[in-house]
């Protein structure tokens, strides 16, 4: 399973920080993508790092994943 996960500041509203670590660890997520939109000067959302990935995901696509989308 991979997850993007975007919010302003990780020390401020990174709310499931500890249970997506706790994830990661036991690899029930085997990728976890974070986006922070406020933490440096240039802003980062998960658009962002889904570009990065986008390679990844459509080989992920073509081999059936379902893809899931909150906002």
């Amino acid at each position: 399973m991979v997850l993007f996960y975007g919010c302003r500041h990780p020390d401020k509203d990174f709310i499931y920080k500890d249970e997506l670590d706790e994830y990661s660890r036991e690899g029930v997520l085997t990728h976890l993508h974070t986006a922070f939109s406020r933490l440096q000067t240039n802003k980062v959302y998960v658009q962002d790092r889904i570009w990065e990935q986008r390679q990844e995901i459509w080989e992920l696509i073509q081999k059936g994943a379902n893809i899931y989308i909150c906002g």
